[in-house]
């Protein structure tokens, strides 16, 4: 794993082992007990760590006996919170499983847990929450230990069209499955991209070294998603990686915006 924001990097590390485990005392210890953990892609949200743990009491014995695992392959944030690059093994829901998750963490425990990823991924669409029952929020209102800074400056401003990029910039979309390099190339697709334009920042999570952040447009094609933000020392954006449900919107509306990619 990518350790390069350590606190949180550990931390979830942690939470990872102790969930593949089945440890379900040592998984509930990391939480408050008005923490939300919530699957933006399926719809799915639980608040509270009863009914958290009452949840994962059910099903961590299966996984346990399927050998299924999950683990963070890289980890961006600090102390307070951020974005981890998450892989699931198949044994867990059928498939192997790509996934961001936005983390919130206030006086040491996890507040917020979000997972976000392509619902293209895996056939789980009859897990899915009913579009008039899908949740509005998934608990961005809930406290933040974090204060405003470099990371919200540079997110604000990329949002509003000014893209404080770095030189060397990178942008990656995992639904796309797109990657590329430099300042140009960037500003240009971030502008051809769902969430380029028009999106609402809803919650920011992370320090002066990176992190990301969520955002939601109602009216758009896309409404719901997740970008990772790394930052260069002079507080520029380095990276950018965003995953969202490629499930809800065409097949052709897709290859457009990977075409986009292409110049």
């Amino acid at each position: 794993m990518d350790n390069t924001h350590a606190d949180l990097g550990e931390y979830l590390r942690e939470y990872y082992v102790l969930k593949s485990a089945g440890d379900l005392d040592g998984v509930t210890g990391l939480f408050r007990s008005d923490a939300v953990y919530a699957d933006a892609t399926l719809g799915w949200r639980i608040d509270g760590l009863d009914a958290l743990s009452a949840g994962w009491a059910e099903y961590m014995p299966g996984w346990v006996q399927r050998g299924a695992v999950s683990y963070p392959t890289r980890v961006l944030g600090d102390a307070t919170g951020g974005v981890a690059f998450v892989t699931a093994s198949p044994e867990l829901f059928g498939g192997e499983l790509r996934a961001l998750a936005g983390v919130s963490i206030v006086d040491g425990l996890i507040v917020r847990f979000i997972d976000y990823w392509d619902g293209r991924q895996l056939d789980l669409s009859s897990m899915r929450v009913p579009d008039d029952q899908f949740p509005l929020s998934f608990g961005e209102d809930l406290p933040a230990a974090r204060e405003h800074g470099l990371l919200d400056e540079a997110v604000d401003r990329l949002v509003s069209g000014e893209y404080p990029l770095a030189t060397d910039v990178t942008l990656e979309d995992l639904t796309l499955r797109v990657r590329v390099h430099g300042k140009n190339a960037t500003a240009t697709l971030w502008e051809q991209l769902p969430y380029g334009g028009g999106v609402k920042v809803c919650r920011v999570m992370g320090g002066p070294r990176g992190g990301g952040f969520e955002w939601i447009s109602p009216d758009g094609p896309v409404n719901r998603g997740i970008t990772a933000v790394a930052l260069d020392s002079d507080g520029r954006i380095a990276e950018l990686c965003s995953t969202w449900d490629g499930a809800r919107v065409s097949d052709a509306l897709l290859r457009e915006w990977h075409g986009s990619a292409l110049g």
